[in-house]
């Protein structure tokens, strides 16, 4: 039998592909099945349930807390602001942790009332305590006149629904007032918003929220703030809507009395 430089070629190309190619005495047969790359099939990671991330994210939180700990006791004050930013993360994962663990294996089927309220006191202790203790190290390090902390407690004052909304926008407006007199772009845009809007508790100066939108926009030309660039459009058709007003309203007043726009 005649053998082609070609088919050889081939033959050898299938042997080296392990077990492609087999003989008999009636010549070559080609096995076209799937090549076994493996001798057995490679162990794949069981996924991790929500509760074990939880868990695995907790137990990173705390070697963070311990080490930032000493530096927020001694004072620090960007030390304080990012342990409160931990304290309120650790809370959250203690909080994913125990509602799906003890949730689906305690409670989801149980007819005990007893189990569900016990379940509910506990879950909301943890983001109780949490919350208060992250509150007290933001306080910490606003006292101290860091700027993000300041920030911060504007925003947690708008979030707390124990409070009034005329509270809550009031102690926002002073936490934002703040930060802003520092310089703070944001807190500057909150608090022009607030005063543009007339929100409850804060007097409606629209003019004023004008001025200091301005005096943001002119400083945000040499000073950039990111956080403050994601709200420049925003600012900008503000702006735009003032001034449309104050045309409407110029245009009224002419054409009610016409002499009064006459150059003496």
């Amino acid at each position: 039998m005649k053998v082609s430089v070609l088919n050889i070629i081939v033959i050898i190309i299938c042997v080296c592909l392990s077990g492609c190619v087999s003989s008999s005495g009636k010549g070559f047969k080609v096995n076209l099945s799937p090549v076994k790359l493996f001798s057995s099939k490679a162990a794949v990671a069981k996924p991790k349930s929500t509760s074990e991330e939880a868990l695995d994210n907790l137990k990173r939180i705390e070697l963070k807390e311990k080490k930032i700990l000493p530096l927020a006791e001694a004072g620090n004050a960007n030390a304080q602001y990012n342990l409160a930013k931990l304290v309120h993360n650790k809370g959250e994962m203690k909080y994913l942790h125990y509602t799906e663990n003890n949730y689906h294996k305690d409670v989801k089927n149980t007819q005990s009332d007893e189990l569900r309220k016990e379940y509910r006191r506990t879950k909301n202790a943890i983001k109780s305590n949490a919350f208060s203790e992250s509150m007290k190290w933001y306080l910490k390090a606003a006292n101290q006149g860091h700027i993000k902390a300041q920030r911060k407690l504007a925003e947690l004052s708008l979030a707390n629904n124990e409070s009034s909304i005329e509270m809550r926008n009031r102690e926002a407006y002073t936490w934002y007032h703040k930060a802003a007199s520092k310089g703070d772009l944001l807190s500057m845009h909150k608090i022009a918003l607030m005063r543009y809007k007339g929100v409850t508790g804060i007097n409606k100066n629209k003019a004023e929220a004008v001025e200091l939108w301005k005096h943001a926009l002119k400083r945000a030309d040499s000073v950039y703030e990111s956080a403050f660039e994601a709200y420049r459009k925003e600012v900008n058709r503000y702006l735009a809507e003032y001034e449309n007003e104050q045309q409407i309203q110029y245009k009224k007043e002419y054409d009610t009395n016409p002499d009064l726009f006459l150059v003496q």
